[in-house]
């Protein structure tokens, strides 16, 4: 419980000390609404940001987030003003309102969390704190993962990550919900890399909203987890899309995806990965590539297929392949302007039963592989296990071997600890 005393003693000192949050500090808040079915998640991510300025752990910091957000959404929705009704009729609020709201009520946020566990020694708020620290490589039945992520030599950083983790905590903590709990799997973890272009309003968008869809749609009924999981894509490229044309949004973004989940009555796990666009997922069994997912770009013949019998072009433009002439990807998020000419959002979808003999497996945008040989890349991550941040090693070894996009990286191990990797010579 070391780690777990640490993290509440840490929590109690900013309190002592006083939460000191700038005020002046311009936070960029991309697309300016915020609809009503939107703000629960925008909040809890805004939140979760927050904190982790404040140099509060990462998973921590989300719980905190998912827990204000959810117990006290009608209070945030009262103190927002509404803002522009749109022709539709559906209210929207403004993102930026939103953004500085929270960010004034950072401190008593975390007042309140504290007072309730105090006041009601409520165990569901401690499993929600202290149910797992996932990041101890040294601990024993966690899942034990580490992201990064580097601007690199661009100009700006358009690549994201997202994490849920432990969701079943989440979930039954905020809400009692009988069809969840009937279900015969749980969801336990959901971990995407995201690869933006033309902007950062369709990369935040997505890997804000993305993972809390399918959460919440796993929820709903008994999972098809491939019709979720395309549910989620195909409607969360619909909201963007509402809300590209009305702000006049032109960005895209790609998107990889791995979900974990759980046979309740078993215990068996299995993997189930989705991707749209050139960010790949990679996996290693027995010290051997298992998977590595192909990418979705113009050139491959399915792909031109598709594009060409929509009406639009594929040619080869200043050194790669792009559909009518500009977007070297063709499945996306966003990307409104081409989406009449084939450009997709609907996902390919893999699925694994995890027996144990699995390894580990890699989430990463296409400014990682673009410099990394996948084939060398078990043997080098092998004689580099022990380093502090295995995720941090691999995006520096790819800068260091050429790449000059932004890089982000999830490294996922499927092992109780690194002393259990499959050996490799």
């Amino acid at each position: 419980m070391s780690n777990e005393n640490e993290n509440l003693n840490l929590l109690v000192k900013l309190i002592e000390s006083g939460i000191q949050v700038d005020k002046n500090l311009r936070q960029p808040t991309y697309y300016s609404s915020v609809y009503f079915d939107e703000l629960c998640i925008e909040s809890t991510c805004i939140i979760t940001d927050l904190l982790t300025n404040q140099r509060i752990p990462y998973w921590l910091s989300q719980r905190i987030a998912w827990y204000y957000s959810n117990k006290y959404f009608q209070e945030i929705v009262t103190d927002l003003s509404m803002s522009n009704q749109n022709d539709d009729g559906s209210k929207n609020f403004t993102r930026e309102k939103l953004v500085i709201y929270l960010r004034n009520s950072i401190s008593s946020i975390i007042k309140e969390w504290l007072n309730e566990r105090s006041n009601f020694n409520n165990q569901n708020i401690d499993n929600l704190l202290f149910s797992i620290n996932r990041t101890d490589k040294n601990s024993k039945n966690k899942t034990i993962f580490y992201e990064y992520g580097l601007k690199n030599k661009r100009r700006t950083m358009e690549d994201r990550t997202s994490i849920l983790e432990n969701i079943d905590v989440l979930t039954n903590f905020c809400s009692s919900n009988s069809q969840y709990e009937a279900n015969s799997k749980k969801l336990s973890s959901i971990f995407a890399v995201y690869d933006g272009h033309c902007g950062s309003d369709c990369v935040q968008y997505v890997s804000t909203h993305l993972p809390f869809s399918i959460m919440q749609d796993f929820q709903s009924s008994e999972p098809n987890i491939n019709q979720i999981i395309k549910k989620s894509f195909s409607s969360i490229n619909e909201k963007f899309k509402y809300k590209a044309i009305n702000e006049s949004l032109k960005s895209g973004c790609t998107a990889c995806v791995a979900i974990i989940s759980e046979e309740k009555a078993t215990e068996n796990q299995s993997l189930t990965v989705a991707w749209c666009g050139d960010s790949q997922f990679f996996l290693v069994k027995n010290g051997q590539i298992k998977f590595l997912s192909p990418i979705h770009r113009p050139e491959i013949e399915s792909e031109k297929i598709r594009i060409e019998s929509s009406g639009g072009t594929v040619s080869y433009e200043m050194n790669t392949w792009r559909v009518n002439g500009s977007l070297s990807v063709s499945r996306s998020f966003g990307d409104v302007q081409y989406q009449s000419f084939g450009i997709t959002s609907e996902p390919d979808v893999v699925h694994f039963d995890l027996d144990g003999s699995e390894d580990y497996f890699i989430l990463a945008c296409d400014g990682f592989w673009e410099s990394v040989n996948d084939k060398l890349l078990t043997k080098l991550i092998y004689e580099n296990r022990n380093c502090n941040n295995i995720a941090e090693f691999l995006v520096m070894y790819a800068k260091e071997h050429g790449s000059t996009d932004n890089i982000s990286l999830i490294f996922v191990l499927l092992k109780n600890s690194f002393d259990e990797l499959t050996v490799v010579i």
